[in-house]
């Protein structure tokens, strides 16, 4: 019996129907209550969101901290229906480091306590305290960050392309761990940087630590499984593939995306999504396109081709098996500010009646994009939803997403679908208006330690919606956002089309009083 199962029969009789009726509103209170009391903490089923203020200030600090996710958990005030707190959970010992970087980033302010603010938003610098593990003094966590994550791969690699004992790590091997060095290697440190490598090797120390600590947790060493397989699978095709390159994602690592940043004026990921770039000979200096201010140059650097190495570089993306798709938020940057501004705008009115009719005149609009274009058929799906209720905030999100569906559709009025076609593309790294991205190989692992998948994108790349598919909207009547659902292919500049793939993207509004952002899912 599952742990929910003996859950549910411990508590039927204190539902009318044996078991929580999730369209009850006293049966979801009480079942709310019930969790909440079995795992110590508050516990609601009501969706909550992040202000846009807070969501942007995460992803400043993620840049700035190189720190994932899970190192800012939202903080929800009780009864409270959008959240304005996060903290950033960082090692005991460092909290005073932090609190300096912090204090330092631009447009972040600091009060005598330590608190936070970003516009209005606030942050809370916190120990680790969920995850750790203390021996001999050192704090560990299983997680890691970008840095963590990418610099694994990298010390896999150089392992890999010498050493063949290694296999896909499990619970009865995982003492193969052991055998790879705290102290990065020379070609490692190298390939890295002093910086980065001294994180990585924390983070091999550290779960070395939770390995042979005397009882160490399960979770743990499954979390640790799941990061050393996901970079042995990619360092494993890395070594296979280029035995006799190394890897740099050092100064003259930033220097070349800095340089691509400068004259292309796109984020430097979304010029070249490439994590690590694997070196094979030749000069790599980016002077003839500072002079020129032309990308052709440094686009000339990369191979276009898997396992080639007639140019200096190879570009990498690194992917976990299990990672979110990367956002497409900046690209409604691409547009008039004030114009966005307008249409994403959440209206205050409320009257959920007469947002309600407001509703209805958008969506009509945003509807009169069902048939076919150039062999795509275009549906809008409207369904309802049992997961959310219908209220006045969701109503409001709703108004304001379908204003900004309307308006991308408006912004090419003869080409309708051409501002979403570009959305998509943007979101996997590849500006469909610039064409300016050399090629790069997008490397995906696997908790298991099966070998990295590999998928091409070519230098100056077509993106197009598969032939005969269908491009999806999916409106749910109580939701507050937007779903659109494509088949898109990539083609090179030949022509050539590798295999089509499918992509998810949402166009969702943040909370009251803020905008609506656009985001992959």
């Amino acid at each position: 019996m599952s742990i929910f199962d003996k859950f549910f029969t411990k508590f039927a009789y204190k539902f009318d129907k044996g078991y929580p009726d999730m369209n009850n509103d006293q049966d979801v209170l009480l079942l709310e209550s019930l969790i909440s009391e079995a795992i110590g903490e508050k516990f609601s089923l009501e969706e909550v969101d992040a202000t846009e203020d807070l969501l942007d200030g995460i992803e400043l600090l993620k840049k700035e901290l190189k720190l994932t996710d899970e190192y800012f958990p939202l903080v929800s005030t009780k009864n409270a229906k959008t959240i304005k707190k996060a903290k950033i959970l960082v090692p005991r010992k460092e909290r005073p480091k932090f609190n300096d970087i912090v204090a330092s980033i631009e447009g972040f302010t600091k009060d005598s306590d330590n608190i936070f603010k970003f516009k209005n938003s606030t942050f809370l610098i916190k120990p680790i305290e969920q995850n750790k593990i203390e021996k001999e003094g050192e704090v560990s966590i299983p997680n890691t960050n970008t840095d963590e994550k990418e610099g694994l791969v990298v010390v896999f690699y150089e392992l890999l392309k010498s050493e063949n004992s290694f296999q896909s790590f499990n619970k009865d091997n995982i003492a193969q761990l052991n055998n790879i060095s705290s102290t990065p290697s020379k070609s490692v440190a190298t390939a890295l940087g002093s910086e980065i490598s001294s994180v990585v090797s924390t983070w091999i120390q550290n779960a070395k630590n939770i390995l042979n600590s005397d009882n160490p947790d399960s979770k743990y060493i499954k979390l640790i499984i799941e990061e050393l397989n996901n970079a042995y699978a990619t360092g494993k095709v890395l070594a296979s593939s280029y035995p006799d390159s190394r890897a740099i994602r050092d100064e003259s690592f930033e220097s070349i995306r800095n340089t691509a940043k400068l004259i292309t004026g796109l984020p430097q990921d979304k010029w070249n999504p490439g994590d690590i770039y694997l070196y094979h000979d030749g000069d790599i200096s980016t002077a003839s396109s500072k002079e020129q201010l032309s990308i052709g140059p440094i686009n000339d650097l990369f191979n276009d081709e898997w396992g080639v190495t007639d140019k200096p570089l190879t570009a990498v993306s690194l992917k976990k098996e299990q990672a979110q798709p990367g956002r497409a938020k900046t690209f409604v940057n691409r547009f008039p500010k004030e114009d966005v501004d307008a249409q994403g705008k959440i209206t205050q009115e409320n009257d959920i009646k007469i947002v309600q009719e407001e509703i209805n005149k958008e969506r009509t609009k945003a509807e009169s994009i069902t048939g076919e274009y150039g062999g795509i058929n275009v549906i809008y799906s409207i369904k309802e939803s049992k997961r959310n209720k219908e209220n006045l905030k969701n109503k409001r999100r709703k108004l304001a997403s379908l204003k900004l569906f309307n308006y991308l559709l408006s912004v090419t009025p003869q080409a309708p679908l051409s501002t979403f076609l570009g959305m998509f593309a943007y979101g996997e790294g590849l500006d469909q208006e610039g064409k300016v991205n050399p090629t790069f190989f997008k490397l995906t692992g696997s908790d298991k330690g099966a070998d990295a998948s590999i998928k091409r994108y070519p230098r100056g790349a077509t993106v197009e919606f598969e032939d005969n598919s269908s491009f999806i909207i999916q409106d749910s009547i109580n939701s507050g956002g937007l779903v659109m659902n494509a088949t898109i292919k990539v083609s090179d500049e030949d022509n050539i089309s590798q295999k089509p793939y499918k992509l998810s993207k949402a166009i969702r509004t943040s909370a009251s009083n803020e905008f609506s952002s656009v985001g992959i899912v």
